[in-house]
């Protein structure tokens, strides 16, 4: 048999061609099919089906030419994927198995960084507790030798050694803030070739209630076939609305 299709060439990319003789084929029929009346009687009836099995003889004919010529190029896809596969059966585990361990050590050295970040943090807030404290009681002794004092001279002294306690508590906070602000704990050194990342992973543990909640998230896709033959056995099919098409079947 002619084949309709074929291949020409493989690089860089490969051309499929049509047999003129099937285009020109074709052509007829397509105008012939053009030409015809609308059916009102048996014998336009009978010409429009001649035309139809035309149709269907060619349709039948270009896919045959169709499976013909994509064999060998499943066959081809499916022989790269298997050949990959086996060169990489023991490549990939080994990969995984080295990318988990390097994955379980960034994580503990990060859980260790946010430990001493927060041990520092503590220590720092304990320094700040006793500092604020021992500030608090030079102004509690300014205040007190301010209500003992017998002179303006001492009272003037007072105040300034007052305020001179209230600045320097003050220039401390800012200080304190200041430094909290900016301090970040030391980055890990890069390692040459690799980068981490966190990646979110996820397993579905209760598919309809994944629907319930977020709907979008979830593909349903219908078996038609499934449905077809389940309709031959009942046309009562919640979801479902069944009718009855007229189509004409010829033989080609």
């Amino acid at each position: 048999m002619t084949s309709a299709l074929a291949i020409r060439g493989l690089a860089p990319k490969p051309v499929v061609d049509i047999d003129p003789a099937f285009v020109c084929e074709r052509d007829l029929i397509l105008s012939d099919a053009r030409g015809l009346p609308p059916i009102t009687n048996r014998d336009e009836l009978q010409a429009a089906v001649a035309v139809l099995v035309k149709l269907r003889a060619l349709e039948k004919t270009v896919e045959a030419s169709r499976k013909a010529i994509k064999a060998p190029v499943l066959a081809l896809g499916k022989d790269i994927d298997q050949a990959a596969a086996e060169f990489l059966a023991d490549v990939s585990p080994v990969a995984s198995k080295i990318s988990g361990h390097a994955a379980t050590f960034e994580m503990m050295e990060a859980r260790k960084a946010a430990a001493a970040a927060e041990a520092a943090r503590l220590e720092q807030e304990r320094l700040d507790s006793i500092e604020r404290e021992r500030l608090e009681a030079e102004r509690q002794k300014v205040e007190n030798a301010a209500k003992s004092a017998m002179s303006l001279e001492d009272l003037d002294r007072a105040e300034e050694e007052r305020e001179r306690v209230e600045a320097e508590a003050k220039r401390r906070e800012e200080e304190r803030l200041a430094a909290a602000v900016t301090a970040a704990p030391p980055a890990a050194p890069k390692v040459a070739g690799a980068t981490f990342a966190s990646v979110i992973q996820f397993e579905i543990v209760d598919l309809p209630a994944l629907f319930a909640a977020r709907p979008d998230l979830v593909e349903l896709v219908p078996r038609r076939s499934a449905i077809t033959a389940a309709l031959k056995v009942t046309r009562e099919i919640p979801g479902l609305r069944v009718w009855d098409e007229k189509q004409t079947r010829v033989r080609a």
